[in-house]
């Protein structure tokens, strides 16, 4: 008789710490409210190539949008420091 009444007791004592521990949806976990964050995600409409009216939404955090803005700066500033070295200002 001590048997089923002790096993009751011993589930109703292991189920109680893990419902007070269940984590938070994994919805509410990803979320990134500050938009200033680099693991926010923010989307773009970017024109398509060769159409004059379709654009695509591509969307990105903001560390890889930082990103993509670095290495298009950096390329144009290759570009123009190469297009300064092949004019020579002494008329050579």
């Amino acid at each position: 008789m001590l048997r089923p009444a002790a096993l009751v007791l011993l589930l109703i004592g292991i189920g109680s710490p893990t419902i007070a521990q269940t984590p938070p949806p994994a919805a509410a976990a990803d979320a990134v409210v500050d938009k200033s964050s680099p693991d926010y995600k923010r989307c773009r409409r970017i024109e398509v190539t060769g159409s004059r009216a379709r654009k695509e939404k591509v969307c990105k955090t903001n560390a890889q949008w930082d990103a993509i803005a670095r290495a298009g700066n950096e390329t144009s500033r290759d570009q123009l420091e190469r297009s300064q070295s092949l004019v020579r200002p002494d008329g050579m």
